[in-house]
């Protein structure tokens, strides 16, 4: 695996890690509550951690590791229609009856998106 290749797949496994929180939570959420999987302890928890990991990425990562913010990548063409097609089959999945299956598809999307893109001028 070349140094780019795997500079993309790190940078799409930080960028996106937050599905996993949230696929862990609903996972959990439909387990212990079946009609409301959104409503349970364990879906709040996973919303509270993805706060705390989103704000702890920005003010402490990024500053560390310019090289993975997302304002220093360039998604393709072909990347930012997959985020386009994955935006409106999540919005459609969405309103229909909440699964875990959701935010797998939806972070499966934004994986391909995130490692089709290429970094800007400063880190090629």
């Amino acid at each position: 695996m070349t140094k780019l290749k795997m500079l993309n797949l790190k940078y799409a496994l930080i960028n996106n890690v937050v599905f996993i929180f949230l696929m862990i939570g609903t996972l959990i959420g439909q387990v212990t509550n079946p009609n409301k999987p959104f409503y349970t302890v364990a879906f709040g928890l996973s919303v509270l951690v993805t706060i705390v990991y989103l704000i702890v990425i920005q003010l402490v990562f990024y500053r560390h590791y310019p090289s993975y913010n997302s304002r220093n990548w360039q998604p393709t063409i072909s990347g930012k229609l997959i985020a386009g097609l994955g935006i409106f089959l999540a919005v459609l999945l969405l309103t229909s009856q909440p699964s875990v299956y959701y935010w797998l598809a939806f972070w499966v999307v934004c994986m391909i998106r995130d490692y089709s893109s290429v970094p800007k001028k400063a880190f090629t």
